[in-house]
């Protein structure tokens, strides 16, 4: 579907900040703007807008954190 690689890179990095965002959402509004201000403006951006459109925050933001937090196990691993 995607030829241009930078266009597919562009649009999957954009989902994974999406998705980091709903992790987020539920969360405290002072960690949350720590959170966006250390990202850089574009980034920041993102994520903030997508944490106030979230409206279902509870079930999908469990399911999310779930996710993230095996991610982060994950890349500690391959870390050591």
């Amino acid at each position: 579907v995607y030829k241009d690689r930078k266009a597919f890179s562009t649009l999957l990095h954009k989902r994974g900040l999406k998705r980091f965002a709903l992790g987020l959402c539920g969360s405290g509004q002072d960690f949350i703007w720590h959170i966006t201000h250390t990202l850089d403006t574009g980034r920041g951006k993102i994520v903030n807008d997508a944490c106030q459109k979230e409206t279902d925050v509870q079930k999908t933001t469990q399911m999310i954190r779930l996710e993230i937090l095996a991610i982060i196990q994950l890349l500690k691993k391959e870390a050591m």
